[in-house]
């Protein structure tokens, strides 16, 4: 009997599915899970072998180690808690709190437990150890999505003690001073969103009489964060900060993410800079990777480098207050500012024409009340202030990759591979039913030109519709010790992360293999250790990524729901985003995606046509496609499972002598 072993994913409706691999997955029925819970390492033995995109079907037999050893969950009463998973349908049975550890349930809140006995034992049993509240109030909630990703949120004593002795201002030993190229008299500013604190990255330019120099100046994080210490051990497993709503969970204590690393005006700080020449079309032609020290002049933010590069394109009468007042305020920055622009305008031009795919996707920003609740959803703005740092970190990101890659010393690279035929294949069919052919996707090729032209001739949401779309066809970009084939997304052959050291971990392992480089301590020794170990941290780094982008997806889900709560019976108009068997999904402008049940579309009997993705009247043949318009009503939400429900909206035409008056 053939077995193998996995993570298990498992499902409210009761089956699962065992992770074997990155692109390996076994079905597992609802009759085979035997008691697995999700995140559960176990050993299946396999049912019936994959038949063409059918997957493999097996069944549990053993567990081997539990995944979940802490669980938020509901008190429903004083000694039984309710999982937040709704994949976990056992009560949890609550230890007495006399009879030595724990806390009393109390019925109505959220709490934290810790389990003791698993189902394969007689059944699930827990200890209370956090009481966090209303189980339906935003931090309860908020902190119980964290507790069911295994995020730590408080960091270990030992960790903690490891930072306290460290001064708050910057203390570098003589013999540290040698390898430090002194940049402090460099103008240099930070350019990030007003609510940013940990600021990692700071950028100059001086513009030559034949190009450019541009400076991309990072946090020297490893000077702090050493191989082997507590605070290095925590880093690692925390693997990226997350980010919620209102809040950050930080790879870092503050102490060093918004203290001593943060690039803070006016304040002395150890940095890793990479240097690049470039010819007048933005092309780069020489560069270094230095050690640094470094001293921000300015901390600028997104809004009033906007300001002072639309400013400086009007006539001073023509310009607002906001305009005026930033171009007054930074006056000896405005003309780099301006040249900025100009740069990174030349570096995009230069990427799309390789075959770097654009992407313009809407993402959301809450307007969070004094306790937490969700006052307006709006769409986070993107702007040429934005876009011209993204493209510097890309330009200093791939410059680095190549010059290191060149060495062959061990490295974390940030790969992309191509999409999957099959998958580019099932794109083209869908985008072919909103009349918007891409090219070459039948043959299963997604061609950028071909992307890039679809994109420029679309708009508002059907743009954003479509994008997602692409997006989602696509496989995920991961961490590997090797190369590989770059990343297809940037059309980069070369690429790393090394702009974000505070908030990722893969950008400080590529600090320190540059450090040993330039110090010279890359002895055959220390490549093969750090080879060895590359692997390893590579494939823990790409599961950190990925739980953080679950968290925040899931939090990001549930404000939605609380927001929509707020609104039920209310009228508002999107487009479908999604069609199922089940009914319609349907996604407004402010991001908000509701759901329409197929007993909802009344009127007919509606069925989904597979081969065009659409649902169908049976009697009318009237359809609902992707990228249809269409006015619903908040009909309800289930906060918990975050379900936002809408009712499709149909129009009644009243006619009168005088006029029509259209009513809903």
């Amino acid at each position: 009997m053939e077995t193998v072993q996995g993570i298990f994913q498992g499902f409210a409706s009761g089956f699962g599915f065992v992770r074997v691999s990155e692109t390996e997955e076994l079905y597992i029925a609802r009759e085979h899970v035997n008691g697995a819970l999700p995140k559960d390492r176990v050993v299946c033995h396999i049912l019936q072998e994959a038949q063409g995109e059918r997957k493999a079907e097996a069944e549990v037999i053993h567990v081997l180690q539990h995944g979940l050893l802490r669980l938020p969950g509901n008190c429903i009463a004083q000694d039984l808690v309710m999982a937040d998973d709704a994949a976990i349908q056992e009560l949890i049975a609550v230890v007495p709190p006399e009879k030595g550890e724990g806390i009393a349930g109390q019925k109505g809140h959220k709490v934290i437990v810790r389990i003791v006995r698993w189902p394969e034992e007689g059944g699930l049993q827990g200890v209370i150890e956090e009481d966090l509240g209303d189980a339906y109030a935003p931090t309860a909630r908020i902190r119980g999505i964290l507790c069911m990703h295994d995020l730590p949120v408080d960091f270990p004593p030992e960790v903690l003690a490891e930072t306290e002795p460290l001064s708050d201002q910057i203390e570098i030993p003589e013999e540290e001073r040698k390898w430090r190229e002194d940049l402090r008299e460099v103008p240099m500013v930070t350019i990030d969103g007003e609510d940013a604190r940990d600021l990692d990255d700071a950028v100059s330019l001086k513009k030559l009489d034949d190009g450019y120099e541009l400076g991309v100046h990072i946090a020297d994080v490893s000077w702090y964060v050493r191989e082997g210490t507590a605070l290095g051990q925590e880093a690692f497993k925390r693997g990226t900060s997350v980010y919620v709503t209102d809040r950050v969970v930080p790879m870092l204590p503050k102490k060093l993410s918004n203290g001593l690393c943060s690039l803070n005006e006016g304040e002395d700080r150890l940095a890793m800079s990479c240097i690049m020449r470039m010819d007048p079309q933005g092309r780069i032609l020489d560069h270094r990777v230095v050690e640094s020290l470094i001293r921000v002049d300015h901390r600028m933010s997104y809004t009033n480098v906007q300001y002072i590069l639309e400013g400086s394109r009007l006539p001073q009468e023509e310009r607002s207050a906001e305009q005026q007042t930033a171009m007054e305020q930074y006056d000896d920055w405005v003309e780099t500012f301006c040249q900025m622009a100009e740069l990174a305008s030349l570096r995009r031009r230069m990427r799309i024409e390789r075959g770097a795919l654009d992407f313009e996707v809407q993402e959301c920003k809450f307007q969070m009340d004094p306790y937490g609740y969700p006052q307006e959803i709006t769409l986070r703005q993107q702007n040429e202030a934005t876009h011209l740092i993204e493209e510097f970190m890309l330009a200093a990101n791939e410059t680095v990759a190549k010059e290191y890659d060149e060495k062959k010393i061990p490295f974390m690279y940030r790969v992309h591979p191509e999409p999957d035929e099959e998958r580019v294949r099932d794109l083209g069919m869908q985008l072919r039913q909103l009349g918007r052919p891409l090219k070459g996707a039948a043959n299963g090729r997604l061609d950028p030109g071909a992307v890039r032209q679809l994109l420029d001739g679309l708009q508002g949401e059907e743009k954003s519709m479509v994008s997602q779309m692409i997006l989602r066809s696509m496989k995920q970009a991961r961490y590997s010790s090797l190369r590989e084939g770059g990343h297809f997304g940037l059309a980069a052959p070369y690429y790393c992360h090394f702009t974000s050291p505070i908030r990722r971990y893969p950008d400080l392992v590529v600090h320190r293999m540059i450090k040993a480089c330039l110090r010279g301590q890359m002895s055959p020794e220390y490549a093969k250790k750090q080879r060895e170990w590359m692997d390893r941290a590579a494939a823990h780094c790409s599961f950190t990524e990925r739980r953080a982008q679950e968290t925040e997806w899931d939090v990001e889900k549930y404000m939605k729901a609380l927001y929509m709560s707020e609104h039920l019976r209310e009228k508002t108009r999107g487009v479908v985003s999604g069609v199922t068997e089940r009914g319609l999904y349907v996604e407004l402008a402010n991001t908000v995606e509701g759901f329409v049940p197929v007993e909802k579309l009344t009127g007919d009997y509606y069925t989904l046509d597979r081969k065009t993705g659409s649902m169908v009247g049976k009697r009318t043949g009237k359809v609902y496609t992707l990228g249809q318009a269409m006015s619903v009503c908040v009909d309800k939400v289930d906060m918990d499972t975050a379900m936002i429900y809408f009712r499709p909206l149909t129009m009644k035409v009243k006619k009168s002598r005088r006029n029509k008056k259209i009513r809903w």
